[in-house]
Parts: C-alpha cells; sequence; structure tokens
C-alpha cells in the first residue's frame, strides 16, 4: 500500500508529464507513463523506434519537485551515462534505473516547454482540495 504523501506525489509528476505525451521527451525517447513505487516515482520511457527498449527511471519524491523531473529526465536521455550496479535493476520486464538528483544537472527547458508552463499556469485550476 502506497501512503497518501507517496500518492499526492504521484500524481502532481502524473498531471505534469500529461502534457508530455505528444512529443519526445528527448530525441528518439518518448513518455510512456508514470508507476507507483513506495517512495519514489517510475517513469517508462521508451527509447528507439518500433521495437527499441522501454525504461523506467525512478525518482525518490522528497528530493525534487515536480517541475523538475523533466529537466532531469531530458539529461539522464541525452547521451551516455553511469549507473552503479545499485542503481540499475529490472521490474516488469524493464530496466529500472534509479536517478540520483543530487548528482544531476537538469537540462534546461526548450522554449516550447517554457510555453507550454506559462499556458499550464494559466489554466491550471490548482485545486489544493482534491489533487488527484
Amino acid at each position: 500500500m502506497i501512503d497518501s504523501e507517496d500518492r499526492e506525489q504521484q500524481a502532481a509528476v502524473t498531471r505534469l508529464l500529461l502534457y508530455y505525451l505528444n512529443a519526445p521527451i528527448a530525441e528518439g525517447c518518448r513518455l510512456r507513463g508514470v508507476l507507483p513505487a513506495p517512495g519514489a516515482v517510475r517513469i517508462a520511457v521508451h527509447a528507439g523506434d518500433g521495437d527499441g527498449a522501454t525504461f523506467l527511471y525512478g525518482i525518490p519524491h522528497d528530493t525534487v519537485a515536480p517541475y523538475y523531473i523533466p529537466g532531469f529526465l531530458r539529461t539522464a536521455l541525452a547521451g551516455t551515462q553511469l549507473y552503479g550496479s545499485s542503481d540499475v535493476s529490472e521490474a516488469m520486464g524493464m530496466t529500472v534505473i534509479r536517478l540520483r538528483p543530487k548528482e544531476i544537472t537538469p537540462d534546461a527547458e526548450p522554449e516550447q516547454g517554457q510555453a507550454l508552463t506559462v499556458l499550464r499556469a494559466l489554466s491550471d485550476p490548482g485545486d489544493e482540495e482534491a489533487p488527484f
């Protein structure tokens, strides 16, 4: 069972990343979904065309605000990254990579993303009473 803080973080990340479903989050990589994990969120990203691989990127929810997650993903997907064996595992047939946000500099938001942030801020009701 996932506690309420994890559920709230999961909902916030899911709401934010819904806007990235129609465009690549990084070159050759598309967002597939946000999965629950105790104390973290896992973002499924499909790399490559057609039969490429799907990876789950785990980000501890107490280390970063949801707004920064796309930048961390863009950085992680930008090129070759080295991960320790304790940061790589497998779940549901996908490779799970645990990201350490304190050790990553988030990639800058592209111009389209900045425009999206402004539009989201203008249209989001910001209902704190019903975050789901």
